[in-house]
């Protein structure tokens, strides 16, 4: 099969993409213990604001593109050509993060010109869409969209004053470009799961989540709450309608399971549990979205603790629990050839999620301030933690590839 970036380079967009999520990660835990109560030395509340612009673009969004060059050509079998158009685009995403810090705008301007060059990226590998599989095809290239459609937006709301995330700009934020890659990823690979793809169901999916997008994109820019309201509607529609096209939570039946060799049934269920804790995250930010896009448009306020965990059930929870599940089965493959599975643990993912749970009681029980509930300070160090524990396991898969490597070469 084709692969158009070396995969230093892809190991490079990891690599940074994951200091970038190490130092957000941080920044949260350190913006969780001032909610939580607890005073802070030498002004870090300065570096709050950079929090969602990290995790958000730096981790979520670095990582995507970098993965996704080498993913997508292989599905395609062809090559990026220009080849140094990836490299390009790489490049200017993470020089727009740098420079955001000192001007958000002129940063934002930088994303939006990745995102264009990513964009033609994508559609010049795809192309038609063709095959069993093409269904995949169109989620990549609606994701591909999406990117440059949100950055602009954010770049004229930058240009016209203002600044952050509004609930609109989260909404396409987190269910478009990311949302809709992954997807497309989970239906391209769902014969790790011994599955069929449903087509009808995938397809009114795309449906759904592409209005769901078009009409955030639309509401950020009118300022009209009611169509909010509808685009997560129709994201929760989206996302019912995704998770049955995907079949996560059927059980394989016992006699296929029986016959599995223990690296193909270890990697099922490491995969299987981590993508299912993905689900549930999912509908539960949706669902939290919901309900703070409805208390806008009826109460006229937005609910700290629904916003808080619509943000996180998604960023964390969804996006978070989809990289644990995906990055130690699919990377390996794609950067080397190997599958190592003997040193694969689901401890990262409880910890994750135990962490993000937290955080989440802790903001509905305060609602807008967590000096009431003080073990919502430990969230940021279990999430940490989990990090830590995910790189090393990671390291562990390597060293089981470097061991193999070796047996091989020896029987030569």
């Amino acid at each position: 099969m084709a692969s158009s970036l070396k995969p230093r380079l892809t190991i490079f967009a990891i690599a940074a993409s994951g200091l970038s999520a190490v130092l957000g990660t941080l920044i949260g835990a350190l913006w969780l213990t001032a909610m939580s109560g607890f005073s802070l030395p030498f002004g870090l509340e300065v570096f709050f604001s950079k929090h969602p612009y990290l995790q958000l673009y730096g981790f979520v969004y670095l990582f995507i593109m970098g993965v996704s060059y080498n993913l997508i050509p292989r599905f395609k079998n062809k090559t990026i050509s220009p080849k140094y158009a990836a490299y390009l685009a790489l490049a200017l995403f993470m020089t727009g993060i740098a420079v955001s810090f000192v001007s958000r705008l002129l940063g934002h301007l930088l994303l939006l010109v990745a995102g264009i060059l990513h964009l033609f990226i994508v559609a010049n590998l795809v192309r038609k869409p063709e095959g069993n599989l093409a269904i995949t095809e169109y989620y990549f290239l609606a994701s591909a969209f999406f990117l440059p459609f949100s950055l602009a937006i954010m770049a004229m709301k930058e240009a016209q004053g203002n600044l952050g995330f509004s609930l609109e700009i989260l909404h396409l934020s987190l269910l478009g470009f990311p949302a809709l890659m992954i997807f497309g990823v989970e239906l391209r690979t769902i014969h790790f799961r011994l599955a069929k793809l449903r087509k009808v169901e995938s397809s009114v999916a795309l449906i759904f989540l592409v209005l769901a997008n078009a009409l955030s994109g639309l509401s950020s820019i009118v300022a009209y709450e009611s169509l909010t309201m509808i685009s997560f509607v129709f994201s929760l529609i989206a996302g019912l309608l995704f998770l049955r096209s995907l079949q996560i939570f059927e059980n394989l039946p016992a006699v296929i399971e029986s016959r599995m060799t223990e690296r193909d049934k270890k990697r099922y269920v490491y995969f299987t549990r981590s993508i299912r804790f993905a689900s549930l995250w999912l509908i539960v930010g949706i669902a939290a979205g919901l309900m703070t896009a409805t208390s806008l448009v009826y109460l006229q306020k937005v609910p700290f603790a629904f916003r808080d965990s619509f943000i996180h059930s998604l960023s964390v929870g969804f996006l978070g629990s989809t990289i644990v599940g995906y990055a130690p089965i699919l990377l390996p493959s794609i950067l080397s050839g190997h599958a190592p599975y003997k040193g694969l643990s689901l401890l990262p993912l409880y910890l994750l999620s135990v962490g993000n749970l937290i955080r989440m009681i802790g903001s509905i029980s305060t609602e807008g301030q967590f000096a009431g509930f003080w073990p919502t300070a430990l969230a940021g160090p279990l999430i940490l933690l989990a990090m830590a524990y995910f790189m090393l396991t990671v390291h562990r898969l390597r060293e089981e590839r470097m061991q193999e490597n070796r047996l091989v070469q020896l029987t030569k």
